[in-house]
């Protein structure tokens, strides 16, 4: 999308160019970055169910105190689900 952009003024004299082609491409290039962003969303949350987020001590002694009392405490989804605790 980008090479058509620039291309336009290559292949295009100022008052032949379409007058529409460069609002089309530049919102191409827009959605097409889009979901560049939203694919990296997505694979982002896939890392974290199988990863788990970083464990800091804070979180640590947290879980500490949840497990002494007796309640559930995960750092992914995935343990989630393992354990049969929804």
């Amino acid at each position: 999308l980008e090479h058509l952009l620039s291309s336009m003024p290559w292949a295009f004299d100022q008052h032949d160019r379409p007058p529409r082609s460069r609002g089309i491409f530049v919102a191409l290039a827009c959605m097409a970055t889009d979901c560049g962003d939203f694919m990296t969303l997505v694979e982002g949350e896939k890392v974290k169910r199988v990863e788990g987020l970083p464990v800091s001590e804070e979180d640590r002694e947290c879980s500490r105190r949840a497990r002494e009392v007796g309640t559930a405490n995960y750092n992914s989804i995935k343990d989630r689900k393992l354990n049969g605790n929804a």
